[in-house]
């Protein structure tokens, strides 16, 4: 008797508004990590936001960076487990795998690029090392149903809220779980085993955060104009969520809006929202427009059109490689723009820890740059367009390439 061969699942094609939403965040976050190097790290954006309105904004945003980013690694997880063909154990081994990769680069070459040189007792915990705890986590969570993980993304989105009054210091000997998971380095570093660790990006909202976009993944295989849809309705109404939650200061956010003197005040008040970790509200802000987004610009599955949308492909393609690389550019570049100066080559450490490691005494007031913005501007303008050659090189070079080592690059 013949027998029947079974249909093989059916691949997702590459939805081109991925790679070029990536690639928005990309060039964006250029030009938020630009201010932080050519700018004064003492003068904190959303602090002087009503007064510095430009400088406000020139950070606000950039918001969108980071949770677009993370969501769609949640994403690409998903249909990357689709396309090759994983069956779980495949797709937690890989997830596991690329996320304590993305560890080792965190606390190694992103550490030095962030820093301008290898510090052994001192680590950033950022953006890339928190997508590498997120997808171990993830590598896990993938064994529930589509809606258990969806639940658990929205819990942990949703309602770390309601922990922030939990203080570290108040945990004893586990403080250092809760600053890794929830608090954040904002009031000291975690020292463990007499190294100082920085925890910018406290994991648990993150590991919510890339949930949600694998339990959206599905969403991205349908048919071109039902997930327009979809993705449309979901962006709105995620930013209609916000609008009313911030106005009605029912929750979302441990601080609280004002009106101000003026309109403009009064809506940088209104958007002025907390990043770390990230509030329901910040979450809520970045991701429906980033939905939107998606659902405005999923068009052609691989040829976006416009010459700019072409463009921002190229680095949308190739995340990892143009994060790194943009890294140590603008580390070498604000170094010698702060040596011609001030006469003095400052790297990343010095300006941005120099008066930790001075014992909080304040910095002379010739350190770093200033706020110029149109430095900022134009230095952001002209990395971007220096970056993109070799990101389209290294693109072509990666597509091309047939070994395994590839995915994880």
């Amino acid at each position: 008797m013949t027998q029947v061969p079974t249909a093989a699942p059916l691949r997702s094609e590459r939805v081109a508004s991925l790679d070029l939403l990536r690639g928005l965040v990309m060039v964006l976050m250029a030009l938020d990590h630009t201010r932080d190097f050519f700018g004064d790290p003492r003068v904190s954006p959303e602090a002087v936001g009503m007064q510095q309105p430009l400088l406000f904004l020139t950070r606000w945003v950039t918001h969108i960076c980071a949770p677009s980013f993370v969501f769609l690694a949640g994403v690409s997880a998903f249909l990357h487990g689709t396309r090759e063909y994983m069956d779980r154990a495949r797709q937690t081994r890989f997830l596991v795998v690329r996320g304590l990769w993305l560890l080792l680069l965190e606390v190694s070459v992103v550490s030095a690029g962030w820093l301008g040189a290898l510090a052994f007792n001192f680590t950033i915990l950022q953006v890339i090392g928190a997508i590498g705890i997120a997808m171990v986590a993830l590598g896990g969570l993938i064994w529930l149903p589509r809606k258990a993980i969806l639940a658990i993304s929205l819990i942990l989105v949703a309602g770390h809220n309601l922990m922030d009054d939990v203080i570290s210091g108040d945990l004893g000997s586990a403080s250092w779980l809760w600053t890794l998971v929830h608090e954040g380095s904002s009031r000291a570093p975690l020292v463990l085993f007499g190294h100082q660790l920085w925890i910018q990006y406290a994991v648990l909202p993150w590991v919510g955060i890339m949930g949600l976009g694998y339990a959206c993944g599905p969403i991205l295989q349908g048919p071109r104009e039902s997930r327009r849809k979809q993705l449309f309705l979901l962006g709105t109404g995620v930013i209609t969520l916000f609008v009313f939650l911030r106005y009605s200061g029912i929750y979302g956010d441990p601080d609280s809006w004002e009106t101000q003197q003026s309109v403009l005040a009064t809506c940088i008040d209104f958007v002025n929202v907390t990043k770390y970790p990230p509030s329901l509200l910040f979450s809520l802000m970045t991701l429906g427009p980033a939905l939107v987004f998606l659902a405005c610009f999923d068009r052609e599955p691989s040829r976006p059109t416009g010459w700019l949308a072409n463009k921002l492909v190229v680095f949308g393609r190739v995340p990892l490689f143009y994060y790194i690389l943009h890294l140590f550019v603008i580390q070498i570049s604000s170094g010698l723009l702060a040596w011609v100066r001030d006469g003095h080559y400052f790297t990343t450490f010095e300006r941005l820890f120099g008066s930790f490691l001075a014992g909080g005494q304040p910095l002379p007031a010739s350190f770093g740059n200033d706020n110029d913005l149109l430095t900022v501007y134009g230095a952001w303008l002209i990395i971007v367009v220096g970056l993109y050659p070799v990101c389209r090189w290294y693109g072509e070079r990666k597509r091309a390439g047939t070994s395994w080592l590839w995915s994880y690059l």
